[in-house]
């Protein structure tokens, strides 16, 4: 079983920067995920993900 919230961490140096948030957003964004992202003391960077089920969101009832 996947569990629904995770901590990623993920090495700067390897995605290069400047752009390392666009592509860490590429990577881990889709519609049904909501993304945080923060640097840790070591200057590593830590992406929390979690799925946001899609039922409630896109099926409002008139």
């Amino acid at each position: 079983m996947i569990p629904l919230e995770s901590w990623n961490i993920v090495n700067t140096e390897e995605l290069g920067n400047p752009s390392w948030i666009e592509k860490i957003l590429k990577l881990f964004c889709c519609e049904n995920r909501e993304v945080l992202i923060r640097q840790n003391k070591s200057k590593q960077v830590m992406v929390k993900w979690r799925f946001i089920f899609s039922l409630i969101s896109h099926h409002s009832r008139a």
